[in-house]
């Protein structure tokens, strides 16, 4: 059986991020050890538990830097208004689904705007 510790990086980094949502991840010291807290856990002032490095990196979790963040949460945005548009009403009780690419491809609805003109008025 391998030791937890084996393999770890000299140094953990700071943040890790999941692919799969774009959520960040803290790393803080809870008794003495290194672990990573989901960013709105940190807001929230949520410290009690966190994730091991291994753990993360064995689901995928990928490192990053505050330089990231930007980056990041314009991705997250996009990943919750797709999910979003995905579960919209297809009007017989289901929901009408659809790829990240259908949503970014997706015609987007533009208000025409009239403007009153000097007989008419609205």
């Amino acid at each position: 059986m391998t030791d937890l510790h084996d393999n770890l990086p000299d140094k953990l980094p700071d943040y890790l991020y999941r692919p799969d949502d774009y959520s960040i991840f803290h790393r803080v010291e809870i008794n003495g050890e290194s672990v990573y807290i989901h960013e709105m856990n940190i807001e929230r002032g949520y410290k009690e538990h966190g994730y091991a490095y291994k753990t993360l990196i064995a689901c995928d979790f990928k490192p990053c830097t505050k330089k990231d963040f930007k980056s990041l949460k314009e991705k997250k945005e996009e990943y919750y208004a797709w999910l979003s548009w995905t579960t919209r009403n297809d009007g017989h009780g289901g929901h009408k689904g659809g790829t990240i690419e259908e949503y970014r491809n997706r015609r987007i609805y533009t208000p025409v705007i009239i403007k009153p003109t000097k007989n008419h008025e609205l």
